[in-house]
C-alpha cells in the first residue's frame, strides 16, 4: 500500500450515514433560510437598483458555503480535536501538482465529451447553463462574484461534498456508491438541469480523485482553476461585447 492510501487510511472518518442525512438536512434549512431573507431584502427595496439584487444573492450564496463549512466541521470535531484534517485538508505532497492538473484535464474531458454528445443529438436543452448573471461581471460586484466563484465556492464545495459527504457515505455505500450519491447531490446543488448529468460526473471524478489521495487541497486546486477559467472567459467575452 503506499503512503498516501495508507495515511487516507489512518486517518479514516468515523461519522457515517445518519449524520450524513442530518447534515443534509440542516443544509436544506440553511439554504431555505438565507433564500428567504435573500428574497425579502430584495422585494423590500433594501438597497435600489440592480447591482443590490445581486449583492443580496451572492451574499445569501456566501452564508450558505460557509454554513456547509461549519455542518462539516461541527461533525468532524466529534471526532478529533483538529477537524480540518479529518477533512481532508493535509499537507500535499510532491504528486498533488500532478494529480491536480491531471483532475483537471479529465474535468475538461468529461464536459467536452458531454458537450460533443447533446451537440450531436441535438439535445441544446440539456447543454450546462451559467447560474452566475453575465452583469454579475461588470462593474465593482465583479470583486464579490469573484470571492464567491474563486474562493469560497472550491473550498466549501470540495469540504461538504468530497470531504464531508463522500468520507461519510463511503462506510455504508463504498467507494463507487458514496462517489454516486455524493456526486448527484452536487450536481443538483447547481440548480440547472443542463449540469445535471456533466456535474455528477465531474462529482464522482472529484470524490474518486480525494479517495486516491486522501487530501483535499488537490480537489480545491482542480475546482479552482475550472472556477477560474470559467471566470476569466465570462470576463474576457464581455469585454469583447461591450468593448
Amino acid at each position: 500500500m503506499n503512503e498516501v492510501s495508507a495515511q487516507a487510511k489512518r486517518e479514516e472518518p468515523r461519522w457515517g450515514l445518519r449524520e450524513v442525512v442530518v447534515a443534509l438536512l440542516q443544509a436544506v434549512g440553511l439554504f431555505i433560510l438565507v433564500s428567504v431573507i435573500a428574497i425579502l431584502t430584495i422585494s423590500l427595496g433594501f438597497g435600489s437598483g440592480r447591482r443590490a439584487d445581486l449583492v443580496a444573492s451572492f451574499s445569501a450564496t456566501a452564508v450558505f458555503d460557509l454554513g456547509l463549512v461549519v455542518l462539516s466541521a461541527r461533525v468532524a470535531a466529534r471526532y478529533a480535536q483538529l477537524p480540518m484534517p479529518l477533512l481532508g485538508f493535509r499537507r500535499p505532497d510532491g504528486r498533488s501538482v500532478g494529480y491536480a492538473l491531471l483532475g483537471l484535464a479529465l474535468v475538461y474531458a468529461i464536459l467536452g465529451a458531454y458537450l460533443g454528445v447533446v451537440s450531436a443529438t441535438g439535445l441544446n436543452a440539456l447543454k450546462p447553463q451559467s447560474t452566475v448573471p453575465s452583469d454579475a461581471f461588470q462593474g465593482p460586484v465583479t470583486v464579490l462574484a469573484a470571492v464567491l466563484i474563486l474562493g469560497l465556492a472550491p473550498l466549501c464545495e470540495e469540504t461538504f461534498f468530497r470531504g464531508f459527504l463522500f468520507a461519510g457515505l463511503r462506510r455504508s455505500f463504498g467507494v463507487a456508491g458514496a462517489a454516486i450519491s455524493s456526486g448527484m447531490l452536487f450536481a443538483v446543488l447547481h440548480f440547472d438541469k443542463g449540469s445535471l448529468i456533466p456535474f455528477t460526473l465531474i462529482g464522482v471524478l472529484l470524490a474518486l480523485l480525494y479517495h486516491r489521495t486522501g487530501n483535499l487541497w488537490t480537489n480545491v486546486a482542480v475546482h479552482f482553476l475550472f472556477n477560474l477559467t470559467s471566470f476569466v472567459l465570462a470576463v474576457a467575452g464581455l469585454v469583447l461585447v461591450h468593448g
